[in-house]
C-alpha cells in the first residue's frame, strides 16, 4: 500500500514538474518574442509556385505593435538586396485598431520612425484588414523550426487573433494613392464582399473577434484556406449550397 502511494505520489510530481518545465518554457520564448523567426511559408508560392521565405520580428509598445518581415521569392539564401522589407504597424489607440502599411530599402529587421521607405514591389493583398495568422511550413527540410519557434508562432498568432477588425489606415502620408497603397486591385468588383453565412460569422465588421470581411482580391488565399481545410474552424462547416457559393465566388460571379 505504501509503495502504491509513493508511486502515485511520484507521477504527480513528474507531471507538475512537466508541466513547470512547459510553462517556463513559454514564458521564456514570449519574454524573447522580439527575436527573429525564420519560415517557409505554407501558403505563399512565387509565380513558379516555388517556396517563399519569410524572416519575422515582433516589436510591441503601448501604442502601437510592429510585424516586420524580410521576404524572399528567390530562395531561402537570396542575396540581401532581393528581400523585400516590409512592414505592417498596428495602432492599438483606436478602435477598430488601425493598421498601416510600410515597404522599406533592404536591410535589417529594425524599426525606426525614419526608414527609407520606397514604393510597394510586393501586394499586400491578403493583409487588407491588417496582419493575419503566420503559417510556416512545419515539414520545411529548408526551414526547420525549432519547439521554441512553434511556440513563439503560437502566441503570435493569439496575439493576431485578438486584435479582431482592423481597420487599414490607406491614407497616412499617402500622395500617390496609385503607388502607396499596397492592396493589388482597387475596383468595385474586386472589393465584392464574400457573404458566405458560415465565412461571415467571422469574417464581419462589427462583433466579438470581427475579423473583417473578405473580399475578391483575396480569392487566392480564400481558395488555399478552403481546400487545405483551415477554414472553416473547428466548430463549423461549410454546407454544400455554401460550398457552391464560394466556388461561384472564387470565379468571380
Amino acid at each position: 500500500m505504501v509503495l502504491k502511494v509513493i508511486s502515485v505520489a511520484m507521477k504527480h510530481i513528474k507531471f507538475g514538474f512537466a508541466v513547470l518545465v512547459l510553462l517556463a518554457g513559454i514564458l521564456l520564448v514570449v519574454r524573447h518574442g522580439d527575436q527573429e523567426v525564420f519560415i517557409e511559408s505554407l501558403e505563399s508560392k512565387t509565380r513558379e509556385r516555388g517556396p517563399v521565405f519569410n524572416k519575422i520580428k515582433f516589436f510591441s509598445s503601448k501604442d502601437k505593435d510592429i510585424w516586420m518581415m524580410n521576404q524572399s521569392h528567390h530562395g531561402a539564401t537570396a542575396e540581401k538586396n532581393l528581400w523585400d522589407r516590409l512592414a505592417i504597424v498596428v495602432d492599438k489607440r483606436t478602435s477598430p485598431k488601425t493598421a498601416r502599411f510600410f515597404q522599406f530599402e533592404s536591410g535589417a529587421l529594425e524599426w525606426k520612425e525614419d526608414l527609407n521607405r520606397k514604393p510597394f514591389r510586393v501586394s499586400c493583398m491578403c493583409h487588407n484588414n491588417g496582419p493575419r495568422a503566420i503559417r510556416p511550413n512545419m515539414d520545411s527540410s529548408l526551414v526547420p523550426l525549432s519547439w521554441g519557434e512553434r511556440i513563439k508562432i503560437g502566441w503570435w498568432n493569439i496575439r493576431i487573433k485578438l486584435y479582431g477588425r482592423i481597420q487599414p489606415d490607406i491614407i497616412h502620408d499617402v500622395e500617390d494613392r496609385s503607388e502607396k497603397i499596397p492592396f493589388r486591385h482597387h475596383g468595385i468588383h474586386d472589393n465584392d464582399i464574400l457573404k458566405v453565412g458560415t465565412c461571415v460569422k467571422c469574417h464581419k465588421d462589427e462583433g466579438l473577434f470581427a475579423r473583417g470581411f473578405l473580399h475578391r482580391q483575396q480569392s487566392p488565399t480564400i481558395h488555399f484556406m478552403v481546400e487545405s481545410g483551415q477554414i472553416p474552424p473547428p466548430g463549423f462547416s461549410l454546407s454544400p449550397q455554401e460550398k457552391s457559393e464560394i466556388d461561384q465566388f472564387l470565379m468571380g460571379f
